[in-house]
C-alpha cells in the first residue's frame, strides 16, 4: 500500500475504502473478530499482489464493487432456506407429534419388544411394520416431508423405544376386561383381584419391596402360569414374593393373598398378558404400592384379613383362635391332637399357613396352662365345634371299611353329603370334612385331592346299585344298548327307587362298566 502507483489509483482506494467502510469494518464487534480480520489481510495482500497486472486489478475491482450485491443475494437465499427448513421441521414435529398420538407405541427395552394399543387390547408389533406404518403415513399423506421420511422414521422409533409400557394409562374397557376375567370366578372380590394386580406392578416396576405374600399351594398353578408369561415379555421373575409356605418370615412383613378358585383360563392369561402388564403397572402407579392402595381400600375386612400377622404376634393369633373356637369348662379336655385339628381349621379359616410350629404353639398354651404333656391334652377348654369330630369318628368307625377293591371310590364331596344325611347334629362342609378325615386317617389315599380310594361305605354301595340298575335295564331293554342309554336308565332307577341324591358320576359308571 505504501507503493505511488497503487496509492494513486482511485479506483482501488475506492474498493479499499469500501473494505474499510464503517458499516462492514468499524463495528467493534468484528474489528474483534480473529475471521474477518483475517479476512481483511488477505484483500491487501490481493491489492498488493496485482498492483502491476491491470486485467487482474480490473477484475479484483470489478469483485470487489459487486460484493454487497453478492452478498445480499447470499444472504436472501440463505433466509429463504432458513424459512423453509423451519417450516419443513414445523412439518416434521407436527407430523410426529401426530403420529405418536394417533398411534400408541411402547417398548420393553429387556427383550426389545414393540408394543400397540389400540385402545381396547395391548398387541405385540415388529419394528418393521412400524416403520413400513410411517412410510406408508407420510406417503399417502404428507407429501410436503416426503424427502425427510427416513430421517422421521429414525426419529419416532427413537421416541418408542423411550417410551415404557410402564408409562401407559389403559383405557376402562381393558380394565374392566382383566378385572371381570378374575372376579368373581377366581378372586372373591374387586378389591382382591386389584391387589393382585397391584403386587403384580410393583414387582415389574422393581419397586424395592420386601414384603412377602402368602397364599394357599393349591393356586400355585396360576402364578407359575403368570410368571411364566411375564417372563416371555419381561424376562424376568416378577413374582418371587408370592410365598406357599411360612418359614419364619417376620410378621409385619407378612401379607395375606386370598384366591378364591384354583381353576383358570391358560388360554386368557397368555393371550392377555400384555394387558395384565399395562393394568398392572398402572394400578402401581396409581397407588404407589400394594400396602398403600390398602390406605386407600374401602373394605375394612379384606385389609384385616390382608394384614392379620402384620398386626398380630404368634400369642395374639392363639389367643383369638382360643375365644372363637374354644371355651372354658372346668375338668373339660382335649386331645392335642384333636386342639390341633381345630387350629388348622382357624388357619384355613383365614387363609393362613402354619405361621406356628408344633413345638411354640404347645410353648403359648403352657405358659397358659392349658396344656398337659403327660396327657398329651389340652386341659379345661372345650371345643365348640366338638360335636362334629365326635359324630365323624363315630360316623366312620360305623360305616366306612377298607377295602381293596378299587371300584368303589368315593368323592370327597360324596361323603361329606353322606354324613351329613347321617349327622342330624349339625352339617358340615366338604372343606372341613377332608381336613378331619386327613387328620383322623394319615395314610388315606384322596386322588387328586378329590377321590378317597381303598374304602367302601355300607350307607351307599355305589357299585351293587349300579349291578341292580343294569340287570333291570337288561331285562327291560327293547333299544339298543350303549353306555349313555344304560346311564340314562340307571337316573330313572336311582330316582324311582333310592334318594334322588345318590347318582354316580358319568364317568364312574363308564369305568365301573368298562371294567
Amino acid at each position: 500500500m505504501n507503493n505511488e502507483s497503487l496509492m494513486n489509483n482511485e479506483s482501488l482506494m475506492n474498493n479499499e475504502s469500501l473494505m474499510n467502510n464503517e458499516s462492514l469494518m468499524n463495528n467493534e464487534s468484528l474489528m474483534n473478530n480473529e475471521s474477518l480480520m483475517n479476512n481483511e489481510s488477505l484483500m491487501n495482500n490481493l491489492i498488493h499482489k496485482y498492483k502491476d497486472n491491470e486485467y487482474m486489478k480490473t477484475k479484483l475491482n470489478n469483485y470487489i464493487q459487486n460484493l454487497p450485491i453478492i452478498m445480499s443475494e447470499i444472504e436472501d437465499q440463505h433466509r429463504k432456506k432458513s424459512k423453509q427448513k423451519e417450516l419443513l421441521n414445523e412439518n416434521k414435529n407436527s407430523f410426529i407429534t401426530k403420529f405418536l398420538a394417533t398411534h400408541l407405541f411402547f417398548y420393553i427395552p429387556q427383550t426389545e419388544i414393540f408394543i400397540q394399543y389400540d385402545n381396547l387390547n395391548y398387541k405385540l408389533i415388529s419394528e418393521d411394520d412400524i416403520i413400513h406404518l410411517i412410510i406408508k403415513t407420510i406417503t399417502d399423506n404428507e407429501p410436503a416431508i416426503i424427502h425427510w421420511k427416513f430421517r422421521i422414521k429414525t426419529n419416532i422409533i427413537k421416541q418408542i423405544k423411550d417410551t415404557a409400557i410402564h408409562s401407559t394409562i389403559p383405557e376402562s374397557e381393558t380394565i374392566q376386561t382383566i378385572l371381570n376375567h378374575f372376579y368373581p370366578d377366581i378372586f372373591k372380590t374387586k378389591n382382591h383381584i386389584k391387589y393382585f394386580l397391584t403386587i403384580l406392578g410393583d414387582n415389574i416396576l422393581n419397586k424395592k419391596e420386601t414384603l412377602i405374600y402368602l397364599l394357599d399351594p393349591i393356586y400355585k398353578n396360576l402364578i407359575q402360569t403368570i410368571t411364566q408369561n411375564l417372563f416371555m415379555i419381561l424376562n424376568k421373575n416378577c413374582t418371587d414374593c408370592f410365598k406357599y409356605k411360612y418359614s419364619d418370615h417376620k410378621y409385619e412383613l407378612c401379607r395375606i393373598l386370598e384366591i378364591n378358585n384354583s381353576k383358570f383360563d391358560t388360554t386368557f392369561i397368555k393371550n392377555n398378558i400384555l394387558n395384565i402388564i399395562a393394568v398392572s403397572c398402572y394400578y402401581s402407579n396409581r397407588y404407589e404400592s400394594s400396602d398403600k392402595f390398602l390406605d386407600k381400600c374401602d373394605s375394612d375386612a379384606f385389609v384385616k384379613n390382608v394384614l392379620i400377622l402384620k398386626n398380630n404376634t404368634p400369642t395374639m393369633l392363639v389367643n383369638k383362635f382360643l375365644s372363637e373356637f374354644t371355651y372354658n369348662e372346668e375338668n373339660s379336655n382335649i386331645l392335642f391332637k384333636d386342639f390341633y385339628l381345630l387350629w388348622k381349621r382357624y388357619l384355613k379359616k383365614y387363609n393362613l399357613p402354619l405361621v406356628i410350629n408344633l413345638t411354640y404353639l404347645k410353648s403359648i398354651i403352657s405358659k397358659q396352662n392349658l396344656y398337659d404333656i403327660q396327657s398329651e391334652s389340652c386341659i379345661n377348654i372345650k371345643s365348640i365345634h366338638d360335636s362334629n369330630i365326635k359324630n365323624f369318628k363315630l360316623f366312620w368307625a360305623g360305616n366306612i371299611t377298607e377295602d381293596e377293591n378299587e371300584d368303589n371310590n368315593y368323592e370327597v364331596g360324596e361323603l361329606t353329603m353322606i354324613f351329613n344325611d347321617w349327622n342330624k347334629e349339625q352339617s358340615i362342609c366338604e372343606e372341613e370334612f377332608k381336613e378331619i378325615c386327613i387328620s383322623y386317617n394319615p395314610n388315606l389315599i384322596i386322588e387328586n385331592n378329590k377321590h378317597i380310594h381303598n374304602i367302601t361305605c355300607k350307607l351307599w354301595d355305589k357299585t351293587t346299585d349300579i349291578d341292580i340298575a343294569i340287570q333291570n335295564y337288561k331285562s327291560t331293554i327293547n333299544t339298543q344298548y350303549t353306555n349313555i342309554n344304560a346311564y340314562k336308565y340307571y337316573c330313572k332307577f336311582i330316582n324311582k327307587n333310592k334318594d334322588k341324591k345318590y347318582i354316580v358320576s358319568k364317568s364312574y359308571f363308564d369305568k365301573y362298566l368298562n371294567k
